[in-house]
């Protein structure tokens, strides 16, 4: 497998051919190969995950959340009730 020597911002770096493809063909319209790169490697974005879940699922995710806040809150003033009491 070949390398390729590649200019990533203000460092040189010899990657293999493999690699380099890869970001290649991952790069978007007008994007350089650092920008390629730092997007890849670097931390998600929200925004990368949009379109990957039905609005079913978004809704079934969003009522899961709800349903383990609610219990959270009512656990937490069960905990605060019974500290009262031990206190009373």
């Amino acid at each position: 497998m070949g390398m390729r020597t590649v200019r990533l911002r203000d460092v040189t770096v010899d990657i293999d051919e493999e690699t380099y493809e890869r970001i290649e063909a991952e790069r978007r319209e007008g994007e350089s190969l650092s920008d390629a790169y730092d997007r890849l490697a670097g931390e998600a974005s929200l925004l990368d995950l949009a379109g990957t879940i039905t609005d079913e699922e978004a809704e079934e995710m969003k009522e899961a959340t709800e349903a383990s806040r609610q219990a959270g809150i009512e656990s937490t003033e069960k905990a605060l009730r019974k500290w009262d009491e031990a206190f009373e």
